[in-house]
């Protein structure tokens, strides 16, 4: 059943679908869409209408609006202008949209950490920042910081391993890490000697069997029609079947779309559908 929340959103985006385009280009076409009814307005006040006014309409294409047309939002980067903007994330934080495929790849969140003392676990989070060392033998490594939900975490990258992940150490990408948990007596904290580190879109990619999306009623399935294509088609190319698993009153149905739908399962992917769809409508399947 649907919450007065979730009912509520898919109100909102099955409006949306009734016009084939997303939110942010029907609130962008808003402004043109007035001066183009308060135009059509004063037209037919002095009579320049009258002329075709009783003639049937022939040309559905001559009816159709003109969008001020916006690429589909990114939910990410949304969060990011936040942070960027203010020093801190206010609608969310972007590791909470990946909390459910980190849960399955890592033995404890970051505030869980000092209960490890001494122990190799699977950890992840968002990379906050990377301090680049070098050593008295001339050899580079680094220490990032890590941070989830609970807290943060400095993780070292010795040399060989540092040499192979630098170029892929961006900021504000979430990454998956396998180390050993020692005491950090200067901060009075637990950090992580490294042993393995992945992007989580990489992880994940490895792992990921299909991706479920759910509708559970006839608006949700019409969005779908109508919405899904665009936010799949960048993704396509990749091993992970997509199933469509649908639910209205006369029952329920499972559809497997085909191997030119499969996709890489990224980050940017699952936002973008959890915020189409809603969290608990898109699950990944390992």
């Amino acid at each position: 059943m649907l919450t007065s929340a979730q009912s509520q959103k898919t109100t909102s985006i099955a409006k949306e679908s009734d016009f084939n385009v997303n939110r942010e280009t029907l609130l962008a076409s808003v402004d043109k869409a007035i001066k183009a009814a308060s135009q059509h307005h004063k037209n037919s006040e002095v009579g320049q209408d009258d002329l075709f006014g009783a003639m049937p309409d022939t040309d559905d294409q001559a009816h159709q609006p003109e969008y001020v047309v916006i690429e589909q939002s990114n939910p990410l980067a949304k969060l990011q202008g936040e942070k960027d903007t203010l020093g801190l994330y206010i609608s969310g934080h972007p590791i909470q949209m990946v909390e459910d495929d980190i849960e399955k790849m890592t033995t404890c969140k970051l505030s869980a950490l000092p209960r490890h003392m001494g122990k190799s676990v699977a950890i992840a989070g968002l990379l906050l920042s990377v301090r680049r060392v070098i050593t008295k033998s001339g050899r580079r490594m680094a220490i990032l910081t890590l941070e989830d939900r609970t807290g943060q975490v400095e993780v070292t990258l010795f040399s060989k391993l540092y040499e192979e992940m630098a170029p892929y150490l961006e900021k504000n990408e979430v990454f998956v890490v396998r180390g050993k948990v020692e005491e950090d007596s200067f901060n009075q904290s637990a950090r992580i000697v490294v042993e393995a580190i992945d992007h989580l879109d990489h992880k994940r990619a490895g792992m990921a069997k299909r991706l479920v999306i759910s509708a559970e009623n006839q608006a949700q399935i019409e969005m779908l029609a109508n919405a899904l294509p665009p936010v799949l088609k960048p993704f396509c190319g990749g091993n992970c079947a997509v199933t469509i698993e649908c639910q209205n009153e006369i029952g329920k149905a499972k559809l497997q779309l085909g191997d030119a739908w499969k996709v890489t399962p990224k980050n940017k992917l699952i936002a973008q559908l959890k915020e189409l769809c809603g969290d608990e409508f898109v699950v990944v399947g390992y």
